[in-house]
């Protein structure tokens, strides 16, 4: 190969320290390797790892094309499911290691289990749980008559920085969420809640929208979404028993026909139609309006997330 393709192929980032051996690896130092895991490695796929352990155990076993990594720093970047496995199943494996690996190549490595978005992002810095993550990407879809998702139309690497930007420009809103148990609950139902929180937010001195039909705070009116879409009941806010009123007649609906095709139709609440419904009737519920039925948004009525202001603020939900 001439040095010109090198040069194309390496382009900006530098190869020169790149060692890379094959190694038989004990469980001892499996161990030691797995002490240098860095921080923001995503956590293990029990799942994964039993295949491998599996495997391991058989002897079936075998060097993959996927490495042991170690970045610059000597912290391990790749490899954490088959040197736990090895540690597990007190086996000795082959491994090829490669050591000094580019900052650059830590998000497009072969895992031998791809990596999901949040891996990639919670790699570069900022961690992002997968419900968080595809609860971001649910609301920046504006388009509400394509068959796609969020989580599809956003996926590909190109879309983690801005991913990662929406969702540190309202990071405070999704910790609260975790504080009050919500991190586990449906995407479709937390992202709504974020676009009713962040419109509500961003709209707090703009003279022309409308009255809402309540008079809770934008964090009130998010939480109580999700408590009654993802119980069917009105929970506790600041200590204070809440009910189901006629303005929120819209998350209650939503809630009822979610269950309905999941008993009737055994089909789950996760297509386009059902979350161009939930886009409606997360908009009736934040101003309020008094429902009987819901339908499909053909259109996001919502500002949008890729545009709205940081909410994270000083003294948030105290």
């Amino acid at each position: 190969m001439s040095r010109s393709s090198l040069d194309q192929i390496g382009r900006h980032v530098n190869y020169d320290k790149v060692e890379v051996e094959l190694q038989y690896v004990t469980p001892l130092l499996a161990e030691s390797y797995l002490a240098s895991n860095f921080a923001n490695n995503r956590s293990i796929g029990e799942d994964h790892l039993k295949e491998l352990m599996k495997e391991m155990r058989s002897g079936r076993f075998t060097i993959s094309d996927s490495a042991i990594c170690f970045d610059e720093k000597g912290e391990l970047v790749n490899g954490q499911h088959r040197l736990t496995a090895i540690v597990r199943t007190k086996t000795t494996q082959p491994l090829i290691i490669v050591r000094n690996v580019p900052e650059e190549t830590k998000l497009i490595l072969d895992v031998g289990r791809s990596r999901r978005m949040d891996d990639r992002i919670t790699i570069s810095g900022t961690r992002i749980s997968r419900t968080y993550c595809a609860a971001v990407r649910h609301a920046m879809l504006a388009n509400l008559t394509s068959s796609s998702l969020g989580t599809t139309e956003f996926s590909k690497p190109r879309h983690d920085k801005e991913v990662a930007r929406i969702y540190n420009n309202h990071s405070q809103f999704f910790d609260k969420l975790t504080d009050c148990k919500f991190g586990a609950t449906r995407a479709f139902w937390v992202a709504a809640a974020f676009k009713i929180y962040v419109q509500m937010e961003n709209g707090k001195h703009d003279g022309r929208r409308k009255e809402y039909e309540h008079d809770m705070e934008p964090l009130e009116r998010a939480i109580h979404w999700l408590h009654i879409t993802s119980t069917g009941c009105a929970g506790v806010i600041n200590g204070v028993p809440q009910s189901i009123a006629p303005e929120d007649r819209a998350a209650q609906l939503i809630q009822m026909k979610a269950n309905r095709r999941l008993l009737e139709e055994k089909r789950n609440w996760g297509d386009a139609q059902a979350w161009a419904m939930t886009v409606r009737a997360a908009h009736h519920f934040m101003m309020g309006t008094p429902l009987s039925y819901i339908k499909a948004a053909t259109f996001d009525p919502f500002l949008s997330i890729r545009k709205a202001r940081s909410t994270n603020k000083i003294g948030f939900g105290s």
